[in-house]
């Protein structure tokens, strides 16, 4: 696996930033549904409204699935290599 060099040109996010991420595209999903309901269904983009909604809601509850067992999984690695290294 190739390690990423400080002068290389990979994007860095504030810790603040980034763990907020899911919730950004959570909260936007949720707006663009409500947006789109409050419109109606006349409304000739009320329906890409809720579709952008609840792909956005879902990207949010997928990413933050993804970060929170990929967190679980970790530890667990961790405390077995350094049990290995011990012996």
């Amino acid at each position: 696996m190739a390690s990423i060099r400080p002068d290389s040109k990979a994007m860095w996010l504030p810790t603040a930033v980034y763990e907020r991420v899911p919730q950004f595209w959570l909260l936007m999903g949720l707006f663009f549904v409500l947006g789109g309901l409050y419109l109606g269904p006349e409304h000739p983009v009320a329906f890409m409204y809720i579709v952008i909604g609840v792909l956005s809601t879902a990207l949010g509850i997928a990413v933050a699935l993804h970060r929170a067992k990929y967190r679980q999984k970790r530890p667990a690695e961790n405390s077995s290599e350094t049990g290995s290294e011990a012996n």
